[in-house]
Protein backbone atom coordinates (compact mmCIF):
# COMPACT_ATOMS: atom_id res chain seq x y z
CA UNK A 1 0.00 0.00 0.00
CA UNK A 2 1.15 3.53 -1.01
CA UNK A 3 0.23 5.89 1.52
CA UNK A 4 1.62 8.93 -0.22
CA UNK A 5 4.67 9.86 1.79
CA UNK A 6 7.20 11.10 -0.48
CA UNK A 7 9.68 8.40 -0.37
CA UNK A 8 7.12 5.85 -1.01
CA UNK A 9 5.19 7.38 -3.86
CA UNK A 10 8.14 7.95 -6.29
CA UNK A 11 8.09 6.61 -9.76
CA UNK A 12 10.72 4.63 -8.86
CA UNK A 13 8.68 2.64 -6.08
CA UNK A 14 5.47 2.71 -8.23
CA UNK A 15 7.37 0.78 -11.26
CA UNK A 16 8.81 -1.47 -9.22
CA UNK A 17 5.45 -2.82 -7.81
CA UNK A 18 4.23 -2.93 -11.28
CA UNK A 19 7.25 -5.40 -11.71
CA UNK A 20 6.59 -7.06 -8.98
CA UNK A 21 3.21 -7.02 -8.27
CA UNK A 22 1.51 -6.47 -11.56
CA UNK A 23 -2.17 -5.12 -11.37
CA UNK A 24 -1.70 -6.03 -7.56
CA UNK A 25 -0.75 -2.97 -5.22
CA UNK A 26 -2.56 -0.22 -3.25
CA UNK A 27 -2.05 3.38 -3.87
CA UNK A 28 -1.56 6.56 -4.75
CA UNK A 29 -0.84 7.34 -9.01
CA UNK A 30 -0.75 9.93 -11.41
CA UNK A 31 -2.29 10.59 -14.15
CA UNK A 32 0.32 8.92 -16.57
CA UNK A 33 1.02 6.28 -13.73
CA UNK A 34 -1.83 5.25 -12.50
CA UNK A 35 -2.42 2.85 -9.52
CA UNK A 36 -4.19 -0.43 -9.86
CA UNK A 37 -6.34 0.19 -6.99
CA UNK A 38 -6.86 4.01 -6.19
CA UNK A 39 -6.21 4.66 -2.34
CA UNK A 40 -6.20 7.72 -0.94
CA UNK A 41 -3.44 9.33 1.56
CA UNK A 42 -4.18 8.70 5.22
CA UNK A 43 -7.51 6.89 4.41
CA UNK A 44 -9.52 6.40 7.54
CA UNK A 45 -10.44 2.84 6.57
CA UNK A 46 -6.50 1.79 6.54
CA UNK A 47 -5.27 2.68 9.86
CA UNK A 48 -7.01 3.63 13.35
CA UNK A 49 -4.36 6.66 14.15
CA UNK A 50 -5.58 8.82 11.27
CA UNK A 51 -8.89 8.18 11.64
CA UNK A 52 -9.31 9.13 15.67
CA UNK A 53 -6.12 10.15 17.29
CA UNK A 54 -4.36 12.16 15.72
CA UNK A 55 -6.96 14.05 14.89
CA UNK A 56 -8.20 14.26 18.50
CA UNK A 57 -4.60 15.11 19.70
CA UNK A 58 -4.21 17.95 17.32
CA UNK A 59 -7.91 19.21 18.12
CA UNK A 60 -6.46 19.21 21.76
CA UNK A 61 -3.71 21.12 21.67
CA UNK A 62 -4.68 23.56 18.99
CA UNK A 63 -7.76 23.87 19.47
CA UNK A 64 -7.36 27.55 18.76
CA UNK A 65 -4.69 29.68 16.83
CA UNK A 66 -3.16 31.84 19.77
CA UNK A 67 -1.65 31.16 22.54
CA UNK A 68 -1.11 33.19 25.43
CA UNK A 69 2.13 31.82 25.94
CA UNK A 70 4.32 29.08 25.78
CA UNK A 71 3.20 27.47 29.23
CA UNK A 72 -0.10 27.13 28.45
CA UNK A 73 1.07 25.26 24.81
CA UNK A 74 3.05 22.88 27.22
CA UNK A 75 0.31 22.65 29.74
CA UNK A 76 -2.26 21.50 27.27
CA UNK A 77 0.64 18.96 25.31
CA UNK A 78 1.16 17.80 29.32
CA UNK A 79 -2.36 17.25 29.25
CA UNK A 80 -2.66 14.81 26.51
CA UNK A 81 -0.07 12.94 27.80
CA UNK A 82 -2.64 11.69 30.43
CA UNK A 83 -5.21 10.30 27.51
CA UNK A 84 -7.17 7.14 29.16
CA UNK A 85 -5.97 4.01 27.98
CA UNK A 86 -9.82 2.96 27.64
CA UNK A 87 -10.34 6.15 25.31
CA UNK A 88 -8.13 4.31 22.98
CA UNK A 89 -9.09 0.86 23.47
CA UNK A 90 -13.04 2.06 22.75
CA UNK A 91 -11.74 4.00 19.35
CA UNK A 92 -9.63 0.64 18.26
CA UNK A 93 -12.45 -1.40 18.71
CA UNK A 94 -15.12 1.22 17.06
CA UNK A 95 -13.54 0.49 13.75
CA UNK A 96 -14.60 -2.89 11.73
Amino acid sequence: MLDGAPAHYSEDVRNLLDEHFPDRWIGRGTEQHPAPYAWPPRSPDLTHMDFFFWGYLKSQVYDDTHFPGLDELKDRIDEVGEINPEMVQRAFGDIP
